[in-house]
C-alpha cells in the first residue's frame, strides 16, 4: 500500500523550492527611480543587496529585505522604500 506523503513533505518543498521565482535587483531599482533616479535607486538597491549579502536575483523575501533595510534611511530614500514594500507585497508571488 502506498501512503501519500503530507502537505509539507520534503518533495513539496524541493516542487516549491524549484518553483521560486526570482527577480534582478533592477527590478526594484526600477521600483524606486522614479523618486531617486536611476543611478541612485541602483545604489542603495545593490549596496543594501551587498550588506546583506545577497547575489544580483532576489526572491520575494530577500527583496523585502533589501527594502527593509533601505526604508530605515530618513527622507525621500527611506519613503520610497516603504512604498516599493507594498508594491513587492501586492504584485510579486507569495
Amino acid at each position: 500500500m502506498i501512503l501519500d506523503q503530507p502537505k509539507g513533505s520534503t518533495e513539496d518543498r524541493r516542487t516549491s523550492a524549484a518553483t521560486t521565482t526570482t527577480h534582478p535587483q533592477r527590478v526594484l531599482a526600477d521600483m524606486l527611480a522614479r523618486s531617486l533616479g536611476v543611478e541612485k535607486s541602483a545604489e542603495v538597491v545593490s549596496t543594501a543587496a551587498a550588506q546583506l549579502r545577497l547575489g544580483s536575483q532576489l526572491e520575494r523575501e530577500d527583496a523585502l529585505r533589501v527594502l527593509e533595510l533601505i526604508a530605515q534611511q530618513t527622507g525621500i530614500v527611506g519613503i520610497a522604500a516603504r512604498f516599493a514594500k507594498s508594491r513587492v507585497h501586492l504584485v510579486w508571488d507569495t
